[in-house]
């Protein structure tokens, strides 16, 4: 899945989004948590100092364009992929989870830019304290040590 990026040293971090497809698709949580371990694989070959970074599973229930039932059986679906993944890429050394802490609303939706492999949220993943923005700021800072200190070798 990583296959097409360059191998680049320089990037300290590299975040993404996965799962939605695989919940919609009634892939089987190992399988999916497998693909994950390639990708991650993948990308930490190509990306050798950089922090993995994976956003939550979004809140599937949440999404009012999905009808009920369906709304709540993906819903319960997406909350046990994300407890998975959360405890799953807790085990890793350089990788992190990134919880979503905001619901969707009207007018904010994900695409997703295949031909790059970029996932994009119009407004971001939320915010407060603790939240993307200071997992952000505490990655960008432990990427910043890492190059003074290897500079200093």
């Amino acid at each position: 899945m990583a296959a097409h990026l360059p191998k680049d040293d320089g990037v300290a971090i590299v975040l993404f989004s996965a799962g939605v497809n695989d919940i919609t698709a009634l892939i089987g949580v190992r399988d999916w948590l497998g693909a994950v371990d390639r990708l991650v694989d993948g990308l930490l070959e190509k990306h050798p100092s950089a922090t993995i970074v994976m956003l939550g599973v979004p809140p599937l229930d949440a999404f009012p364009a999905l009808p009920a039932p369906l709304r709540q059986v993906l819903g319960s679906r997406a909350r046990y992929f994300d407890r998975r993944i959360r405890d799953h890429l807790g085990l890793r050394e350089r990788c992190r989870y990134l919880p979503i802490e905001r619901q969707p609303t009207a007018g904010v939706h994900a695409h997703h830019d295949e031909a790059r492999g970029v996932p994009v949220d119009a407004r971001g993943a939320g915010g407060g304290r603790g939240g993307p923005r200071a997992l952000a700021a505490g990655l960008g800072e432990a990427a910043r040590r890492r190059r003074r200190t290897a500079g200093a070798h």
